[in-house]
């Protein structure tokens, strides 16, 4: 039987990634190594659901950066490992950057685009 092509057929898969970013991974613990290996395929299943193309284009997804992985030494044992979009990176004076950490945001209006955007809004009814 075919699985499912519909995100919303997966709540428990969407939920582990979920706690997965949340806590920077995770392990889900199986009876077996057969029901580890059909959890992992349910998970890549529920992914390909998600990238289904809009206009031509495969959106982003929260969970593009998941990796789901099955160890020899833990067969019963899927790791959902995130891995960071951006490695060994330092700014221009050799700092270190964490590439797990949030980029830092321009508060809204602090730059000449922003406060032309904002006014554009504004001009049109729009309340920020």
């Amino acid at each position: 039987m075919p699985h499912p092509t519909s995100p919303y057929a997966y709540p428990d898969i969407r939920h582990a990634f979920d706690l997965a970013l949340a806590n920077r991974g995770a392990r889900r613990v199986c009876a077996s190594r057969e029901e580890a290996a059909q959890w992992r395929h349910r998970a890549h299943k529920f992914r390909a659901t998600l990238r289904a193309p809009i206009n031509g284009i495969i959106p982003p997804t929260p969970y593009d950066n998941l990796v789901l992985r099955i160890t020899p030494e833990e067969p019963h044992i899927v790791i959902i490992a995130i891995t960071p979009q951006m490695v060994d990176l330092e700014t221009l004076d050799g700092r270190v950057i964490d590439a797990a950490a949030p980029p830092p945001s321009t508060p809204l209006g602090d730059d000449p685009l922003s406060t032309e955007a904002i006014a554009l809004a504004r001009s049109l009814g729009i309340e920020l």
